[in-house]
C-alpha cells in the first residue's frame, strides 16, 4: 500500500507541474509577450517570437511526455486498470 501511495503522489506532482508549465507558458505568451511585442517592427518581433517558442516548445514537449506518463502511472499504478476509475462513481 505504501508503494501505491508513493507512486500516486509522485505521479500527481509531475502531472500538476507539467500542466502548469504548459498552460502557464501559453498564458505568458498570449497575455504578456504578445502585448509587449506589439510595438516592435515585424522583423524583430518575429525573431523574438521564434526564439521564445523554440525554448518554450522544448519544455512543452517534455510536459506532454510527463503528462502522459504520469497519467498512465496514476491509472495503472493506482487503480490497476482504467475500469477502476469508475468503480467509485456507481
Amino acid at each position: 500500500m505504501a508503494g501505491t501511495v508513493a507512486i500516486a503522489t509522485i505521479a500527481l506532482i509531475l502531472h500538476i507541474f507539467s500542466a502548469v508549465v504548459w498552460v502557464g507558458g501559453m498564458f505568458f505568451a498570449l497575455c504578456v509577450l504578445r502585448p509587449a511585442t506589439a510595438g516592435l517592427e515585424p522583423g524583430p518581433r518575429l525573431d523574438l517570437w521564434l526564439r521564445v517558442f523554440e525554448r518554450f516548445f522544448a519544455w512543452v514537449f517534455a510536459a506532454i511526455v510527463l503528462l502522459l506518463a504520469s497519467g498512465y502511472a496514476m491509472i495503472f499504478g493506482v487503480y490497476a486498470r482504467i475500469g477502476g476509475l469508475f468503480l467509485g462513481l456507481f
